[in-house]
């Protein structure tokens, strides 16, 4: 406000080339905030190491291009305490494992997915297509049996397991022997999206992580139940990846959405308090590890906010 609103608010409109120091004036440094108007750059040096407000939105977009130079802070200091990294295209690429030439599907990976309830089946069918369509072997969907006919027409590669379900549509507990049976069969699970939140269905959430013995990827409505079950999440001995958005996020640690402006130290918050890897989803998604390390995805675009993306 004052002179320094007016400052920033001559230099905007004055249509010329802007470089920023650092940081554009006016951008918060940790979350990226907007302080009532900021510097837009056309170009920003930033020193020694890239700030989480230059790469998180709204701050992200006063940047410009951004430059990191050296200014002969000692590396190892920077390698002590800097604990984010950058995904990008050729991040991912370098670990993407290769596949034999003379590879089958067994060798690819075999997913089971616990997936959609009556008026959601297209969240089972999105997530166990893209699982399919990025790279997975197998793909097997469990769901409640009165959408199995719906589910047989709307995919092809991905195979279907119908299983009990409630008066409600959702699955029943009556299906976990049949999902623990079945699971000894595969490589990962992946459970949450569409199954809602009836109350006979989230007895069988707990039930199952509870004696699973292989990977699991949580995301969606299960998530939503196991905010109110830490322990169990937390005392889980297999690998586990919990995939939240924002909302999630706040659920998982008892917030108001309204405090969730650190998107930053809040996901480490939850992947160190459950010992597990979040992603946090959204623009810039943030993938953090309970040794407090976060890694940033710095591809996607306006055009994947739609329903489903997630």
């Amino acid at each position: 406000k004052g002179i320094y609103l007016d400052i920033i608010n001559l230099i905007n409109n004055a249509n010329k080339y802007v470089l920023s120091i650092d940081i554009p004036s006016g951008v918060n440094g940790n979350y990226g905030e907007v302080l009532n108007a900021a510097i837009k750059a056309n170009i920003t040096v930033t020193l020694q190491t890239y700030k989480f407000g230059l790469l998180n939105y709204p701050g992200a977009s006063y940047a410009g291009d951004i430059k990191c130079v050296d200014i002969g802070i000692p590396q190892d200091l920077v390698d002590k305490y800097c604990k984010i990294f950058f995904i990008d295209d050729e991040w991912v690429l370098k670990r993407l494992p290769k596949r034999k030439a003379y590879a089958h599907k067994g060798d690819a990976g075999k997913l089971f997915v616990i997936a959609g309830s009556l008026g959601f089946t297209g969240a089972a069918y999105m997530c166990s297509m893209s699982a399919l369509i990025g790279g997975a072997g197998v793909v097997t969907l469990a769901i409640p049996e009165g959408l199995n006919t719906v589910m047989e027409t709307k995919l092809t590669e991905v195979m279907t397991l119908p299983l009990p379900q409630t008066k409600d549509g959702t699955l029943a507990i009556s299906a976990l022997p049949k999902i623990l049976d079945e699971v000894k069969k595969f490589d990962c699970l992946a459970i949450g999206p569409g199954i809602s939140l009836n109350e006979e269905t989230s007895d069988l959430v707990i039930s199952l992580v509870k004696n699973l013995k292989i990977p699991l990827v949580i995301d969606a409505d299960a998530l939503t139940i196991l905010s109110k079950n830490l322990e169990v999440l937390r005392n889980l001995k297999v690998p586990i990846v919990i995939t939240p958005h924002p909302g999630e996020l706040s659920r998982l640690l008892h917030i108001n959405k309204v405090e969730l402006k650190d998107r930053l130290e809040l996901n480490r918050e939850i992947s160190k308090k459950i010992r597990k890897i979040s992603v946090l989803k959204g623009a810039r998604t943030l993938v953090s590890n309970p040794e407090g390390e976060t890694f940033i995805n710095l591809t996607g675009n306006p055009a994947i906010a739609t329903a489903g993306s997630g």
